[in-house]
């Protein structure tokens, strides 16, 4: 049996959240929305920074 923290969930959400910020980070380089990607960016960076991904 596997003990799952609270910390981990934490981490797998982290990772969650990255993946649904590249995915709105393409979807915006697709449209040429330079607002739009550059906010994702810096969410990616600050999640990435926060839960040392």
């Amino acid at each position: 049996m596997t003990l799952t923290t609270t910390y981990d969930v934490e981490r797998w959400l982290a990772l969650e959240q990255v993946k649904h910020y590249q995915k709105l980070k393409a979807a915006a380089a697709a449209t040429g929305n330079k607002v739009e990607y550059r906010r994702c960016l810096d969410a990616i960076d600050i999640i990435k920074t926060q839960f040392g991904l």
